[in-house]
């Protein structure tokens, strides 16, 4: 009796929990359970990923991280973070890439936040980019092998939906580019918040009096927003451990095309994360002396000096507004301006006679051409003058060629660039022969 009831029971436990397992994710599917990227326990704030970036904007747009008090101006390429709130101004627009390809277009005086959501269902996990939009108008596009969006109003009813487009045909050998089609959707200022809308009445007001920097800094935040900021800016948008170049002189030797007043070392580097706090501070060895400069932007010009050669020591720094200081890597370049090469005749070779008007045969020497060069100044002296201390022949040609009457014998000739009136620059020096024949 008892081996009977224990094998029902065991039986109806089997079946209670089968049935439990097919309950459960069918009540999952139908409450609508859904999780954030922000609920997400193992998201590092440090190491978060964007989930878009700024393609293109006009006028003010400006943007405030999930835990930052202030808004701050966004420029094209600026990445988007899970929970951030971007706000047009007015006549202003902006339009995001999402790392996934969708696309949205913001109209002027709109506010919407963005936040990746991951639904639990019969069918497993999905993801769709959830867009809340607060008040002013959005466009939205989705391509293909994208994650569905949807537009929701302040009280979280969707009121827009917009899935990825249907995959082309198979059959269709060479597929055409699709268009993205964009959806709008759009909140009436009059049903948006009265508090949202005196938020975004007064961050108008702050963006009209304080217009975008040149030097593409972020707004200076206020004394009672300092603490926080100071505690939260690494969770809110990490900046950089130093200052990163982009371009920096590379080449050695210098252009021989250009004139030497017009030659610059360019360097180029990447803004700051956080914000710069004042200008850039650039240290600069060159030359055997130090110098300090301060610059706004991210671009900086040094000219060339007038010497044949050289080297100089670079470094970078920017304080932060959040009270530190990066660096950038020291940076250690030399340089030298190019020199003339001969061409004819080569080194070792004999010399081609030319015959002038007035029947006197004389040696032809030529050089490649140097734009840089206002002139030239060519040498010829005996074999053994290997300094040129005492050149037999001095003359400044301007074009890349030039004539001489030698006797036979061992000579030795080189070409000098004329950069500036004082600044002469020597090229590697050719021996050739002469060797006349006599008429007949």
């Amino acid at each position: 009796m008892l081996d009977r009831v224990r094998y029902r029971f065991d039986e109806r436990t089997v079946l209670v929990i089968g049935f439990l397992l097919i309950l459960i994710p069918v009540g999952i599917y139908w409450s609508g359970i859904q999780i954030t990227e922000r609920m997400i326990p193992s998201r590092d704030l440090l190491k978060q990923s964007p989930i878009g970036e700024i393609n293109r904007r006009k006028n003010t747009v400006r943007k405030r991280a999930e835990a930052n008090p202030v808004f701050s101006h966004l420029i094209t390429g600026d990445a988007l973070y899970v929970g951030d709130r971007i706000l047009t101004g007015k006549d202003s627009t902006a339009r995001i890439t999402l790392s996934d390809g969708n696309l949205l277009e913001l109209g002027p005086e709109s506010l919407i936040r963005i936040e990746p959501v991951r639904t639990f269902g019969l069918g497993g996990i999905k993801r769709k980019i959830k867009v809340t939009l607060e008040t002013g108008s959005v466009r939205a596009a989705s391509r293909e092998q994208s994650v569905p969006m949807i537009i929701e109003n302040p009280a979280g009813e969707v009121i827009l939906e917009v899935p990825p487009p249907s995959p082309a045909s198979s059959l269709q050998q060479a597929p055409s580019p699709v268009t993205p089609e964009f959806k709008s959707a759009s909140i009436p200022p009059l049903e948006a918040p009265r508090v949202l809308q005196e938020m975004i009445k007064k961050e108008e007001e702050k963006a009209v009096l304080e217009p975008i920097p040149k030097s593409l800094k972020m707004e200076s935040p206020t004394s009672s927003d300092l603490p926080i900021l100071s505690k939260l800016t690494l969770a809110i948008r990490p900046p950089a451990d130093e200052i990163r170049m982009i371009s920096y002189p590379k080449d050695r030797i210098l252009s021989g095309d250009i004139p030497l007043s017009s030659q610059v070392f360019q360097f180029n580097w990447k803004p700051v994360g956080y914000g710069l706090d004042g200008n850039y501070r650039v240290t600069l060895e060159m030359g055997g002396s130090k110098q300090n400069l301060e610059v706004s932007t991210e671009t900086l010009e040094i000219p060339v000096p007038e010497a044949p050669s050289g080297k100089f020591d670079l470094v970078l720094e920017a304080r932060l507004k959040n009270g530190e200081v990066i660096c950038s890597k020291p940076l250690h370049h030399e340089w030298a301006l190019p020199t003339p090469r001969t061409v004819s005749p080569k080194d070792g070779a004999i010399a081609t006679e030319i015959q002038m008007e007035n029947d006197s045969k004389k040696i032809l020497l030529t050089w490649r051409e140097m734009n840089a060069c206002s002139a030239f100044r060519v040498e010829v002296a005996k074999d053994d003058d290997t300094s040129f201390s005492r050149p037999e022949i001095v003359a400044h040609p301007v074009e890349n060629f030039i004539t001489f009457n030698l006797p036979d014998g061992m000579w030795r000739w080189r070409v000098s660039c004329a950069y500036t009136k004082t600044l002469f620059v020597p090229g590697l020096a050719s021996r050739f022969r002469i060797e006349k024949v006599s008429s007949p």
